[in-house]
């Protein structure tokens, strides 16, 4: 099989997946986040007045958010099948054989498995295969305190490079956030794999020949 072949016989699996997303993605479209703005102070009777005069808006708001935040970790999972069937296409079929310097601080000669991912566009200073191999472990054994050295430098760096000071960790991949548990969508997300042709341009990029 070549590396055309695989991504043509994986093509409606991972259509399918990026059909799923869009309707998560749908829970929370065409909803209007409503926030209380006022020309002079402040008070508690201006701030229960607009509550009354939003209620509806307000309600319909909160319900799209409890039906998505309900239904995460399906969310998540199809984010992880995603980055799983990208990830055995990129161990399977890169020819990438040295360590690029922008891995050279995270990848050394003895991680032979790893060296394959150093592979595609650079997003926060590291190719996005090493992304999607972190992205895929993490998702894996997102409930194994010991997630290896590798995978949690990676996450460290993706969390620190946002380009507002790396003494501040962006949240959405500090694995220390106690509010977290899978990374999944927040790694496509950093991607920019919103459907299924963002997915195979960076795919074709990397594996196809």
């Amino acid at each position: 099989m070549t590396p055309d072949d695989y991504l043509s016989q994986t093509e409606k699996a991972v259509q399918q997946l990026f059909e799923s997303l869009e309707y998560y993605q749908g829970l929370l479209d065409n909803i209007e986040p409503q926030g209380f703005v006022s020309e002079t102070d402040i008070t508690e009777e201006a701030i229960k007045q607009w509550e009354q005069d939003n209620r509806e808006a307000i309600e319909r708001c909160r319900e799209a958010e409890r039906k998505y935040f309900g239904q995460v970790f399906s969310n998540q999972t199809i984010c992880g099948g995603i980055l799983q069937i990208a990830a055995r296409g990129i161990s399977v079929y890169s020819t990438q054989t040295s360590i690029p310097s922008s891995c050279s601080s995270i990848i050394t000669p003895s991680h032979g498995k790893v060296i394959p991912f150093c592979i595609g566009r650079e997003v926060r200073t590291l190719p996005i295969g090493l992304i999607i191999y972190a992205g895929r472990n993490q998702y894996n054994h997102w409930d194994d305190p010991s997630l290896s050295k590798t995978n949690t430098h990676i996450f460290e760096t993706i969390s620190r490079e946002h380009g507002y000071g790396s003494h501040l960790l962006d949240p959405a991949f500090d694995l220390s956030n106690p509010k977290l548990t899978i990374y999944s969508h927040n790694i496509l997300a950093l991607l920019g794999w919103k459907i299924y042709d963002d997915y195979i341009r960076d795919m074709r990029d990397m594996i196809g020949s």
